[in-house]
């Protein structure tokens, strides 16, 4: 078995452990197996490229990532060593899959779960696109698309641990999110630890705190490493005896070029 075969049974075994049992492919031989999935996954990003006008990346995805459902639509399919992916596209020509099957799975949703998120008397992105737009806005913010599903749940728990989010308008949020991931280079996953940075001022407290303890490790005054949170949640007081202890001349410094406090503003 090649390497490839080797990694995408690997993956296969991790990825059906935990969910129901993977359909028979009895109309496969055990040999041709591995390369039917991979076959597969070739015809539903052409499919869904070429004649559902899903963009190429996230059809590709969605094929890559909806391994259970793939499986069970290759059931149904003679299979031809020489001919398979045709096979397949003739398939899915007349007998149109439920997009969003393989959309919720792909996204990392748990597949037993699948069913009861399809929406009704719907089947095709082009009937409802909210879905997939949602889904590629979240990838442009850094999210891994077989993960977009579990961070959504992450994205619940962050506002119920800090409902003073909703109150943010989308593109104040937009905008600290692009922050933290492209200039603090800190994954969104930092979130589940300080729910609480997507409630401060971006302009006036989390990129002048930030940019100044980057000058100031630059400078060499700093050599201990803070956390976005130590840098961001504790007060003026609190962060002006902060940089004076590390260096005595950094509080003129913060204060002629950084801050958006004056002195003596302690809050």
């Amino acid at each position: 078995m090649h390497r490839f075969s080797k990694y995408l049974y690997s993956h296969l075994s991790r990825h059906f452990s935990t969910l129901p049992k993977l359909p028979h492919l009895t109309k496969i031989p055990s040999k041709y197996r591995t390369r039917a999935i991979k076959d597969a996954q070739k015809a539903l990003t052409d499919y869904l490229h070429g004649t559902r006008y899903v963009p190429f990346v996230y059809a590709e995805n969605i094929s890559k990532y909806s391994l259970y459902s793939l499986s069970g639509l290759i059931s149904d399919i003679d299979f031809s060593s020489t001919g398979f992916t045709r096979n397949i596209l003739e398939f899915l020509r007349c007998h149109p899959i439920n997009e969003f099957e393989f959309f919720f799975e792909s996204i990392g949703i748990d597949y037993k779960e699948v069913s009861g998120l399809l929406p009704a008397n719907k089947f095709s992105f082009s009937e409802d696109e909210r879905l997939l737009d949602a889904a590629s806005a979240l990838c442009e913010f850094g999210f891994p698309w077989n993960r977009i599903g579990i961070e959504f749940s992450k994205a619940c728990k962050i506002v119920k641990v800090k409902p003073k989010v909703l109150n943010r308008k989308p593109e104040i949020l937009e905008q600290k999110l692009n922050f933290l991931c492209h200039e603090t280079g800190v994954s969104l996953d930092y979130l589940d630890i300080f729910p609480a940075l997507l409630c401060f001022n971006l302009e006036n407290r989390i990129k002048p705190r930030y940019r100044f303890y980057k000058w100031l490790t630059e400078k060499g005054w700093c050599t201990r490493n803070y956390s976005i949170a130590s840098i961001v949640a504790t007060s003026e007081k609190t962060f002006v005896a902060r940089i004076h202890g590390i260096h005595p001349d950094a509080v003129k410094e913060w204060y002629e070029k950084y801050s958006c406090s004056k002195p003596g503003n302690n809050s």
